[in-house]
């Protein structure tokens, strides 16, 4: 397994319309990895590497995408 010291994974997804489709899609998904859950797409293999006790959250930008949020942070 690599990285076991991974506990955590963080998605981080535009604030725009594919990311508020995709972010419940994708942390499902890890989620049923995490867990060992079959997911058709992802060899056996990988799904074993993966299987872990991490935590899944989302974190998605303030404005319409991340680097909207940097450009307005930093004044740019």
């Amino acid at each position: 397994m690599e990285h076991p010291q991974i506990t955590q994974v963080v998605l981080c997804l535009d604030n725009d319309e594919t990311g508020l489709k995709a972010d419940n899609q994708l942390k499902n998904t890890m989620e049923r990895i995490r867990d060992g859950l079959i997911i058709e797409g992802i060899d056996a293999q990988m799904q074993e590497n993966l299987k872990r006790g991490y935590e899944v959250s989302i974190l998605k930008s303030k404005l319409k995408d991340w680097n909207e949020d940097l450009k307005q942070r930093y004044r740019i």
